[in-house]
């Protein structure tokens, strides 16, 4: 039942072929705001997950001997947290390989 209808969806074509994402539409202020707005969101998520990293690494180091279960909590934290942060610093790396690789 869904293989048919996949099959008419692939066959359609992309309606979007072409079609690039282009804020000059808008003006230069409307890009300008946008870009700082962003570029602000994104220094504050850099600043959290570096405390929030901070953190995890001091619970890590707290966790007594006789307790494995909060030392696993932690590292499971501080993994995570790490990631976020690696994440959050190759963003622009990361979008700038999609638009390459889209060719956007």
């Amino acid at each position: 039942m869904i293989e048919p209808i996949m099959m008419d969806i692939l066959a359609s074509g992309n309606p979007f072929d072409g079609v690039s994402p282009d804020f000059g539409l808008w003006g230069g202020a409307f890009t300008e705001t946008w870009q700082r707005l962003l570029a602000g969101v994104w220094g504050v998520a850099v600043v959290v997950t570096a405390f929030l990293a901070i953190k995890a690494i001091v619970s890590m180091a707290n966790a007594k001997d006789d307790n494995p279960a909060m030392y696993q909590q932690s590292k499971t934290s501080a993994l995570r947290t790490g990631a976020a942060v690696i994440g959050l610093l190759l963003l622009g790396v990361i979008y700038t390989g999609i638009f390459v690789l889209t060719g956007v």
